[in-house]
């Protein structure tokens, strides 16, 4: 059960001091269309029918999923999350009936459960990626076109300010490190190998990933091995940080309500 995306979509869709849902209404967004990549395209698609779209429906259509484009990534992340922690649990039990703890002795363990949350921990970083890109990405090559992406369409100065510095705090966190990790993983392999056999030296099943990385890695073979950092804990403060960013966005749009759409106090 997606138990933070959920609530955060009834926040977000439901809001209890607004008649239409957040991030709904023009006030909200810069409204010229020209500055949204795919806007060509949309213009030329939506004229199919023979109607002209003017300019106004053009940047409508292009704005009115930012946020929730945003929250689904942020529901990708909860996602993969529930599955390494459920894939840990079930490789946990499979530890505590099949390995026989020696003190003192290393214990390498394999099974599917290993596989299946090394492939959660992956989709989490990906995930992650995307939910950055969905709130801010460079433009793209040769279209001259400013940064895409939420926060470079909102309007409100004050709300635009409130929300750089939320995401400003979320990318002091674990985000710069998964950006690599991700990029790694969509490209060349995994930050943690599929097939790589989890550690259960201790009786405490851990997958281990690699030491922190803060440049671009091009091959495996050049990450190390040294810190003995384990894939949940890393995954627990991600998650958090998530959290902590998805909660001051949507305060900060729950602050912006335009004043036409502000329910009268009861």
């Amino acid at each position: 059960m997606l138990e933070r995306t959920n609530a955060w979509q009834s926040r977000t869709h439901s809001p209890p001091t607004a008649n239409a849902p957040l991030g709904w209404g023009a006030e909200y967004w810069i409204f010229d269309p020209t500055r949204y990549d795919g806007f060509a395209k949309l213009a030329e698609t939506r004229s199919i029918n023979g109607r002209r779209w003017t300019r106004h429906e053009l940047a409508i259509e292009l704005t009115h999923d930012l946020l929730d484009d945003v929250l689904a990534a942020a529901g990708g992340i909860e996602h993969s999350y529930n599955q390494l922690r459920h894939a840990l649990a079930d490789g946990q039990t499979a530890v505590d009936r099949h390995v026989r703890i020696t003190p003192g002795v290393r214990h390498h363990f394999h099974s599917y459960e290993i596989v299946d949350a090394s492939y959660a921990f992956s989709n989490m970083l990906t995930w992650t990626r995307a939910l950055e890109d969905r709130v801010e990405r460079r433009e793209p090559r040769g279209l001259k076109l400013p940064n895409q992406g939420l926060l470079p369409a909102l309007r409100p100065k004050r709300l635009r300010k409130h929300v750089q510095a939320a995401f400003d705090r979320f990318r002091l966190g674990h985000a710069a490190e998964v950006r690599h990790l991700a990029n790694f993983t969509l490209h060349a392999g995994q930050a943690r190998r599929a097939f790589q056999p989890g550690d259960a030296t201790d009786g405490d099943l851990r997958l281990q990933i690699p030491d922190r990385v803060t440049e671009r890695v091009s091959t495996y073979l050049c990450v190390t091995f040294n810190e003995a950092r384990d894939a949940l804990t890393f995954a627990s403060e991600l998650w958090e940080q998530v959290s902590a960013f998805i909660d001051d966005l949507l305060g900060a749009f729950e602050r912006s309500v335009p004043k036409r759409l502000r329910k009268l106090p009861v």
